[in-house]
């Protein structure tokens, strides 16, 4: 199976909770003004009865669920009730994620647009299985990889170790979108953060989401990122 990776972008974190959901709706919505079919797909719901992040991606991108309900299946292969890492959550249920039954239905979509965005779960080194991390299966594939990280204190560290994590696998990284989840945070570690990493890290495609970001901020941050995925295409 030869999977086309030049329009499939994954959308990975630093940790658990830190806005890949909402960062993989908006990367949709600005594909889309662009004229850029896209669709998008999340290997692994758990802790949800229904299609939790996918809805929020439609809802952010104004679709109807009915636009991808014939393919739900493949749009998200593995659904668990469970709050936990997919290893876990599938545990529960007696059942094991196939990383190879998520690769068929990437193939599957990636036929269908111009553009497929994968939402990872959680971290990068998230058990898929007892065997497969997240990791393990981006080293095979190397999709390109965006990283989304929780603006705020200790996010440095966490940053740094998950570039660490890409670069030692040689996993294409597009870039950094830095997310304020918390409107609190100290505004110089908010501003400062995003400069040292890129800095570090030899990167220069690097976003800043403030706490609940106007559209025209949005697309403004999200620029270059954009650019970035469409020339990848080609």
């Amino acid at each position: 199976m030869q999977i086309n990776k030049q329009n499939i972008i994954f959308i990975s974190g630093t940790d658990t909770n830190v806005g890949k959901t909402y960062i993989t709706g908006l990367i949709a919505q600005q594909l889309q003004s662009k004229k850029c079919s896209t669709i998008t797909q999340k290997w692994v719901q758990s802790g949800s009865t229904d299609y939790d992040d996918i809805n929020e991606h439609l809802k952010l991108q104004n679709k109807p669920f009915s636009e991808i309900a014939p393919f739900i299946n493949a749009v998200c292969p593995y659904l668990f009730k469970f709050p936990a890492s997919p290893h876990l959550a599938a545990q529960v249920e007696n059942k094991e994620v196939s990383v190879q039954k998520c690769l068929t239905a990437t193939h599957i979509l990636s036929n269908k647009a111009d553009f497929l965005l994968i939402e990872g779960s959680g971290g990068l080194m998230v058990p898929l299985n007892t065997q497969e991390t997240t990791a393990d299966c981006l080293e095979k594939t190397k999709f390109p990889t965006i990283l989304v990280v929780k603006n705020g204190l200790g996010c440095i560290n966490h940053a740094l170790l998950s570039i660490e994590a890409l670069k030692h696998r040689q996993v294409p990284l597009v870039g950094l979108i830095f997310t304020q989840a918390n409107p609190d945070e100290n505004e110089l570690v908010i501003q400062d953060n995003p400069k040292i990493v890129a800095k570090l890290a030899g990167l220069n495609t690097v976003a800043t989401l403030s706490y609940n970001p106007n559209q025209e901020e949005i697309t403004s941050q999200l620029a270059s990122i954009i650019k970035k995925i469409i020339d990848i295409k080609g």
